[in-house]
Parts: C-alpha cells; sequence; structure tokens
C-alpha cells in the first residue's frame, strides 16, 4: 500500500470508526417499571426558585445524598452540601471531567473533598452530563438546572423534583452505574 492509499485508510478509520466507538452505547441503565403514585413539583430559572429548592431538599436530608452533576460552582449549592456533611449526612459527588478542569468547579470540588465529601471526577471522554441527585433514597431532583449562578439567575432551565421510591431507586441504580474509568 503506498502511503497515499495509507493515508486514506487513516482518515477513513478516523472518520467512520472512531466516532463509532465514541457514540457507541456501552451502558446498560436501570429500568423503572412502576405504578407508583409520585409527588412532582417543577421549578423554572431564570429566578424560578431551582437553587432554592435544590437547597431545601438538600437542608432535608437525613442519611445520604448521592449527585451526579455536569457543572457545579452555585456558592449556596455547595454551603448546602457542606452543611448536610458536617451533620453526619453521607455525601458523594460523581462530576464531569471537562467542566471540573475549570477553575471555579475545581475550587469548589476541592473544597467539597476537603470536608471529606467523596468526590469522584470522571476520566471519560464523552460528558457525565447527568444534573440529578437522590437524596435518603427517596427524592430526585434532575432537570436541565445547572448548579450555577448562571443556571439560576440567566439561563432558561428546569427542575423536577419526584417524591417516588421508585423512581429515587433507579435513579440511585444509575448513580451507582457511573464508574470514573467505565462508560
Amino acid at each position: 500500500m503506498n502511503q497515499h492509499n495509507f493515508g486514506k485508510t487513516i482518515l477513513l478509520f478516523l472518520f467512520l470508526v472512531v466516532p463509532s466507538i465514541a457514540v457507541a452505547s456501552h451502558a446498560k441503565h436501570p429500568s423503572v417499571d412502576s405504578e407508583d403514585i409520585c409527588l412532582v413539583s417543577a421549578y423554572y430559572s431564570p429566578h424560578g426558585g431551582s437553587a432554592q429548592k435544590v437547597v431545601a431538599l438538600l437542608n432535608s436530608a437525613h442519611k445520604e445524598i448521592r449527585l451526579a452533576i455536569y457543572s457545579l460552582t452555585h456558592p449556596n449549592l455547595v454551603q448546602a452540601l457542606v452543611d448536610a456533611k458536617s451533620r453526619g449526612v453521607d455525601v458523594a459527588i460523581k462530576a464531569d471531567k471537562l467542566q471540573s478542569s475549570g477553575k471555579s468547579q475545581k475550587a469548589m470540588l476541592k473544597l467539597l473533598s476537603s470536608t471529606g465529601i467523596s468526590v469522584e471526577i470522571s476520566d471519560q471522554s464523552r460528558l457525565l452530563h447527568h444534573k440529578f441527585v437522590v437524596v435518603d433514597r427517596k427524592l430526585v431532583a434532575t432537570g436541565s438546572f445547572n448548579w450555577t449562578v448562571g443556571g439560576e439567575d440567566r439561563n432558561r432551565e428546569n427542575l423536577v423534583v419526584l417524591e417516588c421510591d421508585a423512581i429515587a431507586q433507579s435513579f440511585l441504580a444509575e448513580w451507582n452505574l457511573i464508574q470514573r474509568n467505565k462508560p
């Protein structure tokens, strides 16, 4: 094979094969098959109370908080996590690699880690784009709401809070499936 054809082969590989590997479905996700009736509430940004609701949920935690997050820089939300840990709540966070390399999020995660909160940063090339928290294995807050000042004050975002055991168990199972070095 001459050098020109070899170059075309490499380009074809990079164009066709690598993207399919990057977007291939590697993960298995939990499913929910429940007819439970759940309490649901919705909040919107900007200035719709999403951050205040998350703080209230974190403040209500008695035993456990499991957070999977893309962006985490809102000081009130970080403080509520620190406060929960100081109350004896088991707090653990899984965060996105790219966002966590930014100055603000890196500083917030360092602060959280310094208080004894478990912080795991993905080392995957794909985004950990989740934005959910499970509180005491019974409450879930999820949606497009980024845990940032911009998420509360500037962007149009949403937060849905579900009080439902089956949904909480499903989100907790998804949280448990997220691993630093595996899809």
